[in-house]
Order: C-alpha cells, then structure tokens, then sequence
C-alpha cells in the first residue's frame, strides 16, 4: 500500500514509477483505493492492464476482499494507492480509508511523505502516523521532494524517533508534474511527455530505493462472489458501452462482471461514431462532457438517432457525465434531449460522496462527485440519503434510468440484485 500523510504529497506519481520500475520482473496487479476513475488510468498507462478500485464503503469488506483476491490470481505482485491521507475515509469516520483497507487486507504500508522545507519536524510528523494505529505494518518510509545530502539527515532523525526503515526518496525533478482540474488530475493521455517522465522517475528510484526491503509476502485473503453460478447467464445480450475522450470513467469491474454474465461489450464514441450500434442495453458512464460539449453537439446526427433509439424502448444506463448527456443542454448547448431537464457547470462540487441510494425495492451505496447541477431541478426517483440528509434525483422515462450517482454493481448490500434485475428485465423482452 502507497500511503501518504495527506493529499498532494506524490502518490500517484510514485506509484506509476514504481510500476514501471517493477513491471519487468513481476507480473503486477495495481489497485486504487476509493472511488476514483482517473488514477486508475495511470497506472493502466504504465501496465497495459486495468487496475482495479477497492472500496469498502461502496461494496462491503468481504466483497473487497473477493475484488482483491481475484485479481491477484497468477499474479506475482499487488501494487495499491492510498486514498486522501492515511487515515482519511467516510465522512471522517475511517471507513474506506487507506488505514481501513490495509488493516482489511493484511497489506504493508509504504509511507510517502514530501519532506522538502522540513527538518526534524519529519520525524516528528512521521512518528504521529506510526503510532496513531498500532496494528498497522508499515513496511517503510519514503521521502519525497529532497536531495541526497537532506535524505541522509532526515533519515538519521526519522529512524532515531520511529522503528520503521526510511527505505529511499524521490528527489525533485524539474519539470516533472502532473497537471490538474476541478475533478481532478488531468488523464493520461492530456500529460505531456508522460511515458518518458514516469521512466525518468522510476530510473531515479532504482538507483535511490531499496526494493528488496520494499517487497513483502503477505497472506492471500478472499470473499464471497454475489455474482457465483451465475456466468453466462445472459449470453447473447449486447451492451453498447459510450466510451472516449467525452465518457470514460466506468468502475473495471462493472464492465468484467457484465461480460462474465455473458454480455457481449460493445464500445461506442459520442463524439465520433455516425449512430449508435445495436443493443440490448446502452451504458454511459461518467466523464468530461463539459470539455467535448461543442463536438458532442456538432454530432447532431448522432444524438438526433440516439433520441429515436431511446423513445424507441431500448434500454439504457446513464451515471453523471452520461445523464447530462441525454438532458436537453448543457450550458445552453444542446445535447440530446431525451430527457427535458438542463444542466450547468457549477463553481463547486454538489452533493460529494458517498450516499445510501434507493431505487423501487432496492438500496445500496453510490458515490456522487460532480461540479454541475440542474438549472431546473426535476422530481427524481432516487432517494438519496447522507449523514441523514436526503435529496431525490434520477430520472426515469420509457425504460431509460440516468442521475449523478455512480454505481458499481458490486455494491452492497443490493448492487448485484439490482443488475440482475435489470438484465432479466431486459432479457425477457429481448
């Protein structure tokens, strides 16, 4: 577990350079925790294979645990980025933090600190973290941001006051950063020279880390499948997934579990294709449709055929970014307009985090992040609830269900329920 005392500190960096620096001698599973759809992509960049979001919160411990387990079969190593700081999850209770999930997984902690500017201070800081959660196993420190002569004295101080090994550090590197925006880090392919400075990183980390100490043989853990005995159950279905610059942030294993049900994916571009392709079910996920809005909307023979698919019965799924999407504007641009509500980018988040969703006879948790609202706020048929407040969204009309919460089908208690429930509906009259 790649851990840090606050957001900011380096961890999405550190990780994609130690993957790269470990890719070749291991088979490596990468994992992010919490819902984030980004830092994901980075780490794919880096392995040319899905990493996978552990959360908790959203899917229960003992699914966590399956999620895990499964992926690390055949696999020689697990690689995982914290969340926020160490001890940050839900609300400030913990749950889903990085702290949480190591405890949850038996995992080693590598603690990341960016120590620049600091003195002894570092040791002091650092001897906070350890101490604050005995059961933690930190297998290490890692500085960040400092030299070698700087590395050499903070280490002597930190080792002095904490029994954990300071195991390396990352020096600064000019020109090496990642950019951001409002819903955070920029994707992969927005980065200038990104491959080659990730390399340039992981190379300094080779010569600055020791890895052997790094490494550590865990235990295995598992978790029960809510989806066992029921592959290929819908073998035949097609589900037409929106995904391109415009749409792309969908939870890896909502897409393995729809195939491993037996659908067949079949992946579309808003921004590019003439039509959508035929299905059985339409699924658009989360992303940038702000950034796209003009070509999504330059794309009128698309969404005019997308508008005359949808009213025609088909079905479809749309979370965030794909709910905007099938609204009437967004920002006074047109989009779609199958449902008759507009949406406009708003200075902060709405409604952020995690909240208890229900849906006819189904409930279970969702995530909300997003820097939009309705400009005329309609009735909605979800019922959202958080720290006992409740709002409503969602929208339903024919048999299309959009609104701002991201799922994941693994959610608890009743996310697989309700996918199944979805599909059986849509196989019946298929």
């Amino acid at each position: 577990m790649i851990a840090a005392p606050t957001s900011g500190s380096g961890k999405t960096l550190l990780t994609a350079a130690m993957l790269e620096a470990l890719k070749d001698n291991f088979d490596i599973a990468a994992f992010k925790i919490g819902p984030d759809y980004i830092d994901p992509m980075f780490h794919k960049t880096i392995l040319n294979t899905p990493s996978i979001n552990l959360d908790p919160v959203l899917v229960g411990e003992d699914r966590t645990r399956f999620l895990y387990g499964q992926r690390l079969k055949n696999k020689d190593l697990a690689v995982i980025e914290g969340v926020m700081g160490l001890y940050d999850g839900q609300s400030g209770t913990g749950a889903g933090s990085s702290a949480c999930v190591a405890k949850l997984l038996g995992l080693p902690v590598l603690l990341v600190v960016n120590s620049r500017g600091m003195g002894r201070s570092v040791a002091a800081l650092i001897k906070g973290y350890v101490e604050y959660d005995p059961d933690l196993d930190f297998v290490g420190i890692l500085l960040n941001g400092v030299d070698g002569k700087r590395f050499k004295e903070q280490k002597k101080w930190i080792e002095e006051a904490v029994d954990v090994p300071v195991l390396g550090y990352l020096p600064r590197l000019e020109d090496l950063k990642l950019s951001s925006r409002h819903l955070g880090l920029k994707m992969p392919e927005e980065q200038e020279n990104l491959t080659e400075d990730i390399k340039k990183a992981a190379a300094v980390l080779k010569e600055t880390v020791d890895f052997d100490r790094l490494l550590k043989e865990v235990e295995p853990v598992t978790g029960k499948d809510p989806f066992e005995g029921l592959e290929g159950k819908f073998s035949g279905l097609k589900v037409a997934v929106a995904r391109d610059e415009a749409f792309n942030f969908y939870y890896q294993d909502n897409l393995d579990v729809l195939k491993r049900l037996g659908c067949e994916l079949i992946y579309f571009s808003p921004l590019k294709d003439r039509e959508p392709p035929k299905a059985d079910l339409y699924y658009f996920g989360g992303g940038y449709p702000e950034l796209y809005k003009e070509e999504l909307c330059k794309n009128a023979c698309f969404r005019k055929r997308l508008k005359e698919v949808l009213e025609g019965g088909a079905y479809a799924l749309a979370e965030c970014g794909g709910m905007i999407y099938l609204g009437e504007k967004l920002d006074g641009v047109p989009m779609v307009g199958f449902f008759d509500y507009e949406t406009k980018m708003s200075s902060g988040l709405k409604h952020f985090g995690y909240h208890d969703l229900r849906y006819k006879d189904f409930s279970f948790a969702v995530h909300e992040f997003h820097h939009s609202d309705y400009k005329k706020p309609p009735q909605g048929v979800f019922k959202l609830t958080k720290n006992g407040a409740t709002h409503s969204d969602g929208f339903k009309r024919e048999n299309v269900l959009a609104g701002y919460p991201h799922f994941h089908f693994y959610a608890e208690p009743d996310g697989p329920a309700f996918l199944i429930d979805l599909l059986e509906e849509i196989h019946g009259k298929s």
